[in-house]
């Protein structure tokens, strides 16, 4: 089943996120004096101990700048906080509160959102998509959660042995994850008839959960007959605002696809980590990876439509990444009253049937960027939370983040917000905060930028999706 496309905005002349409401941008003589002289020509940062590219990418740029490195016992302190993962105080943030005269005008910018793991572990995906929505089998391969304390709470391996009774194909390819995995380790092909075994060996109590996932054994293929998958780097910025980075990788296989050996990880799994070990790495495409362009190029030489990508497979992305990311805003959005901002950057990972139908394999929290992406993407996200290059004193001189709605009257936690707000079920339906919008979600637009379509030379990040826009059909207890 085809996804329904929408359109989505261009991020080129957003409002400051993170920064004061739109009345105020502009910061008074008095004020922009005040902070100038407090913070001088750049603000401050800390930068935790994990190594993930992105953020010391981020801290590398900021300290060219003339940004100042803060402290772990600072870290209150700091404009940016790019903190490890789970080591973010967010309770000491949401009591020490910044100067009105700070960086970002009395508030910080945090890394991560509480509860993006809700997303970002596979099982809790999978059973958060299960219960929020009904079109989770549109784009989702058909997935069941197991493992964990049997005796504090089933899992699914009832309803797993369920539907391979039914399939009654004892040939047919499961694929088994860690709910917590990473770069393809421990990940295993198995027939549907090894499943049942598989699932008798997992212990009754365990803090390990999996995901069982059908494969996608029909898998649209590259020039030798291989495997490739999709990464699109999604970011999630206060208040709740959705953007895609235009530049996206495709992680090619070095092998030629064969289903009938489902244990050679070089023609099943695209990891570079699990690649770059082939005989064959490199020898198609420098580093296993292409892009957007080639890949359409090559689909046109095989006969397929000249704008597949643009029309078909973007638009598809493009709800995809909505859809998985207001499922958890009840859980994961920010009050407008907190001390502080969050943002996040995710890598959703997808493979496209040979329909070019497009399906979700999994989202990371913490992805790797494509070298030739990283300095360019990492100064994109700068400028969308106000700390672009050119900036000076707090107020972006480029692209800002796209609310410039006033937060007054409403809520972001998911709680208080939702008064009077039905569960969303059709394409009319819009989040409150803002005037209910009646337009369809295909033609969602936002109250800043002109709407567009997301084009293959497009650069830089698009605005998918913002607080008042419609919500898709099928979602509910969302708003």
């Amino acid at each position: 089943m085809r996804m329904r496309p929408f359109t989505a905005s261009t991020a080129a002349t957003p409002t400051a996120a993170g920064a004061a409401p739109a009345s105020s941008m502009s910061s008074p003589a008095p004020l922009r004096k005040a902070r100038e002289s407090a913070t001088g020509s750049a603000g401050s940062y800390f930068l935790g101990s994990s190594t993930f590219s992105v953020y010391e990418e981020m801290a590398r740029q900021l300290r060219e700048e003339g940004w100042r490195r803060k402290t772990e016992a600072a870290i209150a302190t700091a404009d940016f906080i790019l903190g490890d993962r789970f080591r973010i105080p967010y309770t000491l943030l949401r009591v020490e509160r910044m100067a009105r005269s700070s960086w970002f005008g009395g508030t910080r910018w945090v890394n991560y959102f509480e509860g993006s793991h809700r997303l970002t572990l596979k099982a809790a995906m999978v059973q958060l998509m299960k219960e929020v929505d009904t079109h989770w089998a549109t784009w989702l391969p058909e997935s069941y959660a197991v493992g964990g304390d049997q005796l504090k709470k089933a899992d699914e391996r009832r309803a797993l042995l369920e539907a391979l009774a039914a399939a009654g194909d004892d040939d047919a390819v499961w694929i088994v994850k860690p709910s917590s995995g990473a770069k393809g380790r421990h990940i295993l092909l198995l027939r549907a008839s090894a499943v049942p075994e598989w699932l008798e060996r997992l212990p009754e109590s365990s803090k390990s959960m999996y995901v069982v996932q059908r494969y996608v054994d029909r898998p649209l293929l590259l020039s030798n007959g291989r495997k490739f998958d999709i990464r699109v780097w999604a970011l999630l910025v206060s208040p709740y605002s959705i953007y895609a980075y235009t530049q996206v990788s495709c992680r090619t296989a070095s092998e030629p696809y064969d289903l009938s050996d489902i244990t050679n990880t070089h023609v099943h799994l695209t990891n570079h980590c699990l690649q770059k070990d082939a005989a064959h790495f490199g020898e198609y495409e420098e580093e296993n990876e292409m892009w957007l362009p080639q890949l359409q190029s090559y689909l046109t030489s095989i006969g397929k439509p000249a704008d597949l990508l643009e029309t078909r497979v973007l638009p598809a992305i493009k709800e995809l990444l909505v859809r998985t990311l207001l499922a958890v805003m009840p859980e994961m959005a920010v009050p407008a009253t907190e001390a502080y901002k969050c943002f996040q950057l995710f890598g959703y990972d997808m493979i496209l049937t040979e329909e070019a139908d497009v399906r979700l394999l999994e989202i990371n929290g913490s992805p790797g960027v494509a070298e030739r992406f990283l300095t360019p993407l990492v100064r994109s996200m700068r400028e969308l939370l106000g700390a672009g290059p050119k900036d000076g004193t707090g107020s972006t001189t480029t692209t800002r983040n796209c609310d410039n709605t006033s937060h007054e009257g409403f809520s972001e936690n998911g709680s208080s917000s939702n008064s009077g707000c039905a569960s969303p079920t059709s394409a009319s339906s819009s989040c409150p905060g803002r005037r209910r919008t009646s337009h369809a979600f295909s033609a969602a637009t936002s109250a800043t930028g002109a709407t567009r379509n997301w084009r293959l030379e497009d650069e830089g990040f698009v605005l998918l999706w913002r607080r008042g826009d419609a919500v898709p059909p099928g979602l509910v207890d969302v708003c």
